[in-house]
């Protein structure tokens, strides 16, 4: 019940910002509310995010994060286009999805990024612009993902290649 109420209260500025939260969700302190809108964020059941995760949108960016989803700290999640993670995934600490890139003029108009349910994304990676990552997908730890992948791939390096199909994927999960 305790627990309950903090995650209440640490989620009361999102919720003031128009951000979509649902039930049993855990927001950790420190999600960059200060400058940033989260009217076009939305976070199903279940779905914690770590200490320091920096969440923005941009213009008509809009952000989902799937029931059962772990997002680890200090993950940046930034959005001018649509980004779009399924359910049960964990992203590991440190990781940047970024469906946009920075320009000399400001923000690129960004390109749809898609995860699927029970991804598992590791430590330091990054995802960029106009990436699906299909279900069950393994991306290694400090990996950087330029291009799209089928369900159940096992995907590491920089930039990340497929090395072979998960376990997940075997067994139809």
């Amino acid at each position: 019940m305790l627990l309950s109420i903090i995650a209440f209260i640490v989620s009361l500025p999102a919720r003031m910002k128009g951000m979509k939260i649902a039930k049993n969700v855990i927001l950790a302190p420190g999600y960059g509310i200060i400058s940033y809108r989260y009217d076009n964020v939305t976070l199903h059941d279940n779905v914690i995010i770590g200490r320091n995760a920096f969440i923005q949108v941009f213009g008509k960016g809009k952000i989902d994060v799937g029931a059962g989803t772990t997002i680890g700290k200090d993950v940046t999640i930034s959005s001018n286009k649509n980004i779009a993670i399924g359910s049960n995934c964990l992203i590991g600490y440190r990781v940047s999805i970024l469906d946009h890139d920075h320009t000399t003029g400001g923000l690129s108009a960004g390109k749809k990024i898609t995860i699927g349910n029970n991804c598992s994304i590791g430590a330091q990676s990054f995802i960029l612009k106009g990436v699906t990552l299909g279900n069950g997908c393994v991306v290694g730890a400090g990996s950087v993902v330029t291009k799209s992948f089928p369900a159940g791939s096992v995907i590491v390096g920089n930039p990340a290649k497929r090395i072979k199909r998960s376990l997940k994927k075997a067994r139809g999960l």
